[in-house]
């Protein structure tokens, strides 16, 4: 069955349907056995790559995998649309219908730069809905996290990660640009032995999917490193990933010998 969109998000099993959500930001039920439709809902219009400031899916919709809350049959589901709003959907898991709707405004203030492409996740009586930037890593987005009550309505709580100080933040562009060329060096070495990261991959899980040898263990280290000084806090050890990639690099050539 040929979906109206890109699939992100791990679809869900409920029961004898599968919940797929689209970049075309349109949620599906489809049969379990046969792959046919039990329903669509389109819940928005997506936002086209080309007024996006960076990023790689167009385009962006709904990314996030959905969660389903077996209390009130209800999934839920955060779309991107037009205007650059992140807009939470819960739908009937027996005919799609639109129960919840609501527009989230992010906790930085920046929604042009937020993605939303964690999974959802439910508890203490929330749907929690997680930000991060876009593919690229561009603009002042700031990490992120908002709890909406699961009935749609009443307040909003919310995390922002805060803000580095100026010295710090310079020290730590400096290193996390540094780190991106390492990493970026390793996927070109991997990428010439037939192991090129897809665009869906996160680094993780790019890393995990490299078949166990004497480079995995490396690789795997390389790219912890590179996620911290991304998204960390701390300096990242420029030294002890160049001594990785080095590594790397000697396996391969050594491999093609």
């Amino acid at each position: 069955m040929r979906l109206d969109g890109a699939v992100y998000g791990q679809p869900l099993l409920v029961g004898d349907l599968v919940i797929a959500a689209t970049e075309n930001d349109s949620v599906y039920g489809l049969d379990q056995a046969t792959g046919k439709v039990a329903w669509r809902t389109h819940v928005g219009s997506p936002v086209p790559l080309a007024d996006l400031p960076c990023g790689n899916i167009d385009p962006l919709g709904i990314t996030g995998t959905p969660v389903y809350n077996p209390a009130s049959g209800l999934v839920y589901a955060v779309a991107e649309t037009t205007g650059f709003h992140h807009v939470l959907v819960g739908l009937s898991v027996r005919d799609g219908a639109v129960r919840i709707e609501r527009d989230i405004p992010t906790p930085d203030g920046q929604p042009r730069y937020d993605q939303q492409r964690p999974a959802l996740t439910i508890g203490a009586g929330r749907v929690y809905v997680a930000f991060g930037g876009l593919y690229g890593d561009c603009g002042p987005y700031r990490g992120s996290v908002v709890g909406i009550p699961l009935s749609g309505s009443g307040p909003l709580i919310s995390y922002v990660v805060a803000r580095w100080s100026l010295r710090a933040r310079r020290a730590g562009n400096l290193t996390a640009s540094l780190a991106a060329l390492e990493y970026r060096e390793m996927l070109r070495l991997l990428e010439k032995r037939g192991w090129k990261k897809a665009p869906s991959q996160t680094p993780l899980e790019f890393a995990a999917a490299i078949p166990s040898s004497e480079i995995s263990a490396p690789v795997a280290q390389l790219t912890e490193l590179y996620q911290s000084a991304r998204f960390g806090e701390h300096a990242a050890p420029i030294e002890q990933m160049s001594s990785l990639l080095r590594s790397i690099r000697d396996t391969l050539r050594s491999r093609k010998q």
